[in-house]
């Protein structure tokens, strides 16, 4: 129980390290004058860049909604 409580000490401290991209989203070390993941990328390519993952979070949640049911029909069978 006690190492849950350190991990999420450890956790909160690294977080406050970090500061989050007003562009990308993405967090970054506050010790950086900019923000490594898009400081280098162009303004049209990071709007495709951010189209993509955020299809691809639609395209992971409609895998984890097809896999919950998947995992309902398998549990319905296998009690009948």
């Amino acid at each position: 129980m006690w190492h849950l409580l350190k991990d999420l000490q450890e956790k909160i401290k690294l977080r406050k390290q970090q500061e989050i991209c007003g562009r990308c989203g993405l967090l970054y070390k506050k010790i950086l004058e900019t923000c490594p993941h898009c400081s280098h990328v162009k303004d049209y390519e990071l709007q495709r860049l951010l189209k993509k993952r955020a299809n691809e979070r639609i395209n992971l949640g409609k895998g984890m909604i097809l896999g919950a049911l998947a995992i309902m029909l398998l549990m319905i069978f296998l009690l009948f």
